[in-house]
This record gives C-alpha cells, sequence and structure tokens, in this order.
C-alpha cells in the first residue's frame, strides 16, 4: 500500500487512468509507428521474441551496463545490443511510461502522487505560516518512478519527460522576503537546476510561495480521486 510511487492498490483509479491513456491515438501512433515496430523487432533478435517487456526494457539494461558488463548477443540469431540500438531503446521506454503519466493533463500522476504530495504541501503551508513546531527540513526518498510523476504532476506541458539520473534530488527550498520578512517566497531545484520558471505563474528563479502551492492543488488526502 506503499505511496510513494503510483501505486494501483492504493489507488485503484491508477488502472482506468493508464487504460484510457493508452486508447488513446497518441499512444497508437507511439507504439504501432514503423520505428515501434522496427525497434521491437530488432530487440526481438537481441532478448528473443517474448522473453522481454518494455516494462523491465530498461531497469534491465541500466543495471547491466552501469555495473561495466556487456549485453550478450543472442546465440541463435546472433543479433548484438549496438549503442545505437541500446539509446533508442532508452528513449522508447522512456515515452512509454512518460506518456500516461502525462496525458489528459497528467490526470494519472496527480491521481498517483495525491497522497505523497498532500504531505508535502501541509508541511509547506505550515512553514509559510510560521506554526508552531513546524518542520524546516523534511526529505522523502523515493523512487525515480516517483520524481516522474511529481514532476509530470505539478509542472504540467513543462516537464521535459526524462528518465532521473540516478540519485536525482527534487528541492523545494522556502525563502523570506527581504522586504517584508514573510516566508512567501520558494525556489524549485531538480538535479541542481533551478526550474522555479517552469511552475505556472513564475518567470524567476524566485517566486511566490502561493504558485507552487496552487501548482500542488490535486493532492488530497483523503484518496478521493483514487475511487
Amino acid at each position: 500500500m506503499d505511496q510513494i510511487a503510483p501505486n494501483e492498490d492504493a489507488c485503484p483509479a491508477l488502472k482506468q487512468l493508464a487504460a484510457t491513456a493508452r486508447a488513446s491515438d497518441g499512444w497508437k501512433q507511439l507504439t504501432t509507428s514503423d520505428t515501434a515496430i522496427k525497434l521491437n523487432a530488432e530487440l526481438d533478435a537481441v532478448f528473443g521474441d517474448g522473453e522481454w517487456d518494455w516494462d523491465s526494457c530498461l531497469d534491465c539494461l541500466m543495471t547491466t551496463v552501469c555495473t561495466n558488463r556487456t549485453v550478450p548477443a543472442n546465440e541463435g540469431t546472433g543479433a548484438e545490443m549496438t549503442q545505437d540500438l541500446f539509446d533508442r531503446a532508452i528513449d522508447h521506454a522512456t515515452s512509454i511510461y512518460t506518456y500516461p503519466a502525462r496525458f489528459n493533463n497528467s490526470v494519472w500522476s496527480k491521481a498517483g502522487m495525491g497522497f505523497t504530495t498532500y504531505d508535502m504541501k501541509t508541511k509547506l503551508i505550515a512553514a509559510v505560516n510560521n506554526e508552531q513546531n513546524h518542520p524546516k527540513f523534511a526529505l522523502w526518498s523515493a523512487h525515480d518512478t516517483s520524481l516522474m510523476p511529481f514532476l509530470a504532476a505539478i509542472l504540467g506541458d513543462s516537464w521535459d519527460g526524462k528518465w532521473p539520473k540516478y540519485a536525482a534530488m527534487a528541492n523545494i527550498e522556502l525563502y523570506k522576503n527581504a522586504e517584508s520578512g514573510a516566508a512567501d517566497l520558494f525556489r524549485l531545484i531538480f538535479d541542481g537546476t533551478v526550474i522555479t520558471n517552469q511552475i505556472d505563474g513564475c518567470s524567476n528563479n524566485l517566486c511566490d510561495v502561493r504558485y507552487m502551492i496552487k501548482a500542488m492543488d490535486f493532492a488530497t488526502k483523503d484518496a478521493s480521486s483514487c475511487n
């Protein structure tokens, strides 16, 4: 029932939301284009027809090359994993995951990250309001598949849709306004790059925290979006 990443057991609506995305014309174009068919055939030759799927492709490839091993050639077909095929496979695996995450105003991502984001939003508001004993620092240790839907949910079309690097981190920093003294400015950083201006309503590195809170409007404690 862990909700640090979208989980269909904790949020049953995710299954239908994903199915709706995968019934769309955009999904059909992504998965049935001549390019996709050719790529599937090339990977069948390397991995074996029916011996792999897109849900596990990226993890299998990355855990192999990141431990300084090579993907073995297929003994039956002699097909080898080239750098070009590897790159195309990673790009397509990313698109397979991110398409439902971004579809229809990121509704799948918002439902799946609603509970975790509610926890973040609650702590952020408590700090803005200077509530007694509000946390000065909060850390959520998560998955790459937590960061991606979180970014899709709060950034919408501004999100670049890239798979996070190993040990990537998103930071929400709260600042006091030098003129008013109120904690009403924020900065959003992802993997060391300031991306505050990707939040709707923000154009600078520092922005009114109300826009960050508004970007979290989908957050919910009662899981109503998951019914």
